[in-house]
């Protein structure tokens, strides 16, 4: 993964329920342009879910490997 210039990953431990699947990655696509890294947006996404499903099957099993960098326009590369 990373030798491919790839960041990070998202996948799941298991195989997740369809509707859970589809809330949590719309959940996580629409937070993660504005969160500052992707675990922010992971965690908003599972308590999102955890709302609706309150079974961990449903939500625990998202999983972000990688190295969590910022985006290029947060606070910290403006001030470099």
């Amino acid at each position: 993964m990373m030798l491919a210039d790839v960041p990070e990953i998202l996948l799941t431990s298991w195989e997740v329920d369809d509707r859970a699947a589809q809330d949590f990655f719309e959940t996580f696509y629409s937070i993660r342009n504005s969160a500052l890294t992707s675990s922010a947006a992971v965690k908003s996404a599972r308590l999102r879910l955890l709302q609706e499903f309150k079974h961990p099957y449903f939500w625990s099993g998202f999983t972000l490997n990688g190295f969590a960098r910022r985006p290029k326009n947060s606070l910290y590369m403006m001030s470099r």
